[in-house]
Formats: C-alpha cells, sequence, structure tokens
C-alpha cells in the first residue's frame, strides 16, 4: 500500500508542469508527503505492538492502529487537495493560454488590415506625388519663360526710352 501511494504521488509528480517545480504548492505537498510517511512508519510501529497478556494485541492497540490508519487518511487526503489545486491552475493556465492565443491571433488581424489601408494610401500618396512632380516642372517652365519674357520686356522698355531720349 505505501508503495503504491508513493508510486502514484511521484508519477504526478513527473506529471505536472515545470512552473510547479518551483511553487509552493510544491514545497506544501513534498511536506505533505513527508508527514504521510511518518505517519505510515508510526502505523507500522503500532502493528508490531503486542501489549497483551500473552503477547497478543489487545483492544487499545487496535483503536491506535485504527487511530494511525485515520491520520494516514486524511494526509491523503491533504495531499489529494494540494494536487487538485495544482491540476485546477494548471487548467486554469491552459484556458488563460487559449485566450491569449486568441487575443493575439484577432490583434495580428487587426494589424494586417490596418497595414493593408496604409499600403493603399501610401500607393494613393505616390501616384499623387508623381501628379504634382509633373506639374511642378510644368510650372519651372513656365516660370522660366515668364522670367525671360520680363528680360525681354525690360530691354524692350530700355531700348524704347533710348529712342525717345535721342529723339529718333
Amino acid at each position: 500500500m505505501k508503495k503504491c501511494f508513493l508510486f502514484i504521488s511521484i508519477s504526478l509528480l513527473l506529471l505536472l508542469p515545470r512552473s510547479f517545480a518551483t511553487s509552493p504548492d510544491k514545497v506544501e505537498l513534498l511536506k505533505e508527503l513527508d508527514e504521510r510517511q511518518a505517519l505510515f512508519a508510526r502505523y507500522s510501529a503500532s502493528l508490531s505492538k503486542h501489549s497483551g497478556i500473552f503477547g497478543n494485541r489487545t483492544k487499545n492497540d487496535l483503536r491506535e492502529s485504527q487511530a494511525r490508519l485515520k491520520e494516514i487518511i486524511d494526509a491523503d487526503n491533504k495531499i489529494i487537495a494540494t494536487l487538485q489545486r495544482t491540476l485546477d491552475f494548471r487548467d486554469f493556465e491552459k484556458v488563460s493560454q487559449t485566450y491569449n492565443t486568441h487575443d493575439f491571433e484577432e490583434r495580428v488581424s487587426n494589424l494586417s488590415t490596418v497595414n493593408d489601408s496604409l499600403l493603399s494610401k501610401v500607393n494613393q500618396f505616390e501616384k499623387e506625388n508623381k501628379t504634382f512632380r509633373r506639374h511642378s516642372g510644368e510650372g519651372k517652365l513656365l516660370q522660366i519663360f515668364l522670367f525671360v519674357a520680363l528680360i525681354g520686356s525690360g530691354f524692350y522698355i530700355l531700348r524704347l526710352r533710348k529712342k525717345i531720349s535721342t529723339g529718333i
């Protein structure tokens, strides 16, 4: 019975997640296992006790063995409760991780949508930029033409003034 319980306890410890390895639940569980082992040792000692007249077990010996067994059962119940709490926490972590995964997938989808809309805006602005550059090239040509026309008209006006002042 003792070997079976220890085997089950150790196998459950191995199945627990790595985060449990440093948690307070592990410390508590190990303490409870040590306590159960001590209780079982006391029970084994009470079984070998024969305080009767002819070396038989008395009623008090049997009651003491029963009390030790009840203490062992209480310790087992504490161990099972600790393991159950740990497994519930593990299930909670899995559910939480599922929700986190869903939230991350939703965020990636939203970011992808934003990225697509920004990309379309960039393409639209690039087209507008090309149009403005073409118009700015035409505007520069017009500015050069007007500058040349201004200089030409300035020379024309100077010639007219010279002619008027010379009297021709």
